[in-house]
């Protein structure tokens, strides 16, 4: 018989470190448990909470297109489709020159006729 295992069977064994030991490790796997259980846990609630806003969106988006908002909505964007073609046109009366027409220097009458009556000052017209 081989006198390193006759010993080893004959000697006590303190089991109590080996008990810690594994405890230990039991007790580490199951922090990491909790800890990925509570991250996934965040995880699900910040999902339902996206999920929730997206059902709310589509719930707004399904109201705002009933018959009477549609229409109400292309009216809008018609007239606003009109204006934006007139643009081009109201520039380009917006950027022609003045045109003034001389008056002599000795004249009386102010210069711009309309503005001195809506100014209310009085002066003769032309």
């Amino acid at each position: 018989m081989n006198m390193s295992v006759a010993l080893a069977e004959d000697t006590p064994v303190d089991l109590t470190a080996i008990q810690h030991e594994l405890v230990g490790r039991l007790n580490t796997a199951h922090q990491h448990l909790e800890e990925r259980f509570t991250a996934g846990a965040e995880a699900l609630m910040s999902m339902m909470e996206v999920i929730g806003r997206l059902v709310g969106t589509l719930d707004r988006l399904t109201n705002a297109l009933d018959g009477d908002t549609a229409s109400a909505a292309m009216d809008s964007i018609r007239r606003t489709t009109t204006a934006l073609a007139m643009l081009p046109t109201r520039r380009a009366t917006a950027a022609r020159p003045f045109s003034i027409s001389p008056r002599s220097a000795h004249s009386s009458s102010p210069k711009w006729p309309r503005c001195a009556r809506s100014c209310g000052t009085s002066s003769p017209s032309p």
